[in-house]
Formats: structure tokens, sequence, C-alpha cells
């Protein structure tokens, strides 16, 4: 039992430090792009989108949404891509 624990330790610590250096990437990057145009709470966005990104699947979509809701830019891309998502399904 322990040699099966120790042997598991060394993947999963190293699925979290990737799975931390993730998001930390993910928010720095985030925040830098949100900050370009200047939009308000930038910072809290990229680092909310980094955290929820931390989820599989759910993650990224409440991040993208949730980007897009703070951004008056994020409303119009999310509209536009509604429309032409739209367009394509007729």
């Amino acid at each position: 039992m322990s040699n099966v624990l120790r042997e598991i330790k060394n993947p999963i610590l190293s699925y979290k430090v990737g799975l931390i250096s993730d998001a930390i990437v993910i928010a720095l990057l985030n925040s830098a792009a949100l900050l370009v145009p200047g939009v308000l709470y930038a910072i809290l966005l990229g680092v909310s989108s980094a955290l929820w990104n931390i989820l599989p699947y759910m993650g990224g979509i409440i991040s993208i949404t949730d980007t897009m809701r703070g951004t008056k830019s994020g409303v119009i891309c999310w509209s536009k891509a509604n429309s032409s998502r739209q367009r394509f399904l007729k």
C-alpha cells in the first residue's frame, strides 16, 4: 500500500503544480489583455477567469461568460457570435 502511495504522489504533485502554473499564466494574460483597452476591474476579471478555468469543461464556459458580462465589448462580441451562430444554424 505504501509503495502505491509513493508512486502516485509524484504524478499528483506534478499535476497540481501544472494546474497552478497554468492558472497564473491565464490570470496574467487575461488581465493584461483586459487592461490594454482599459476595462474596469480587469485584474479581478483575469484572476476570476483563471480560477474558473481550473474546473474542467464548465470552468472555461463560466470564465468566458463572466468576462463577457464584465466588459461592454464582450457583450457586443457575444451578441455578434450568437447572431452569426443563428445564421449558420438556419
